[in-house]
């Protein structure tokens, strides 16, 4: 069943347009014009697409009224730099586990704790220092396909990876790091442009990403994967890909109803998302697709 927007998500849209318009600068009569215009979009919800897409359309109008196109850029930035400089530790961990994949695996959930989207606030010097605090992903698991998906890895030839967030990147990159390493063709996807501090190719070439395996963008501007908006060009190496790892909430919320050989890997940082999944908020998941052969 797809995840659609509910009306408990409506708090988090003004929430949301309230910090960007801080951190851009703006005054309280550009306060004012925007916060008008994102109540007039929400007085046309329909309720039957999912919060990634209403994210597209906020991000779209802020960056009109405010001319600034990736306010984020900044606190990106900072997370990919403050990841980088843990890249050696986790390559260690990795290393050194009794089972690289599913140590590789646990480190790109456990990145998946980086996004202020999920909160302007969010402190990532703090979460940082939890992550290799003690057995992070194992403590939090609410389902954990990992024997399937370390099958169906190794049966798979091209892999897709959809990316999520500044600073996760670099989690992402010491598993494609190992796929790459097993012989599988990955191929990397990051956003089409600026939205919250999800990736982008500036980001992929921050981390050093486009030096591990190729990486492409899905053409749109969204926190999610939208398939009725993403390049066709996009579109068809999703359909042929023989594995897709779906990273991040945003991602979950838009492919959830898709049939497929896919695979979600996310933090729930969400009530809506926690309630769809039926999973505690903070639980970790690695979920094969429903239906998925």
């Amino acid at each position: 069943m797809l995840m659609l927007i509910t009306p408990d998500c409506v708090p988090c849209f003004f929430t949301q347009t309230l910090e960007i318009l801080d951190m851009c600068g703006a005054d309280q009569a550009l306060k004012r014009r925007v916060m008008n215009k994102v109540a007039a979009l929400v007085q046309t919800l329909t309720y039957d697409f999912p919060p990634p897409k209403m994210a597209l359309k906020l991000y779209t109008l802020i960056a009109q009224e405010t001319g600034v196109s990736d306010p984020y850029k900044a606190k990106k930035d900072y997370a990919n730099a403050k990841a980088l400089e843990i890249y050696p530790q986790i390559k260690s961990f990795v290393a050194m586990a009794p089972d690289p994949l599913l140590a590789a695996t646990e480190s790109s959930i456990a990145g998946n704790i980086i996004d202020y989207g999920a909160s302007a606030h969010f402190d990532i010097d703090a979460e940082m220092h939890k992550l290799f605090g003690g057995d992070f992903a194992s403590s939090h698991r609410h389902e954990f396909d990992f024997d399937s998906f370390k099958k169906d890895i190794a049966d798979a030839d091209t892999i897709m990876y959809l990316l999520d967030n500044a600073g996760e990147i670099v989690f992402d990159r010491v598993l494609i790091e190992l796929l790459v390493s097993m012989g599988k063709k990955v191929t990397a996807v990051v956003r089409g442009g600026a939205v919250i501090n999800d990736v982008t190719m500036a980001d992929a070439e921050f981390v050093g990403l486009t030096k591990v395996t190729e990486v492409i963008d899905n053409g749109i501007a969204a926190p999610g994967t939208l398939l009725d908006l993403v390049d066709a060009s996009f579109l068809k190496r999703f359909r042929d890909a023989d594995l897709i790892i779906s990273k991040g909430q945003g991602n979950f919320e838009t492919l959830e109803s898709e049939s497929g050989p896919l695979y979600f890997l996310l933090k729930v940082k969400c009530p809506h998302v926690a309630e769809g999944i039926g999973a505690r908020m903070g639980s970790i998941i690695l979920r094969k697709q429903k239906g998925a052969v």
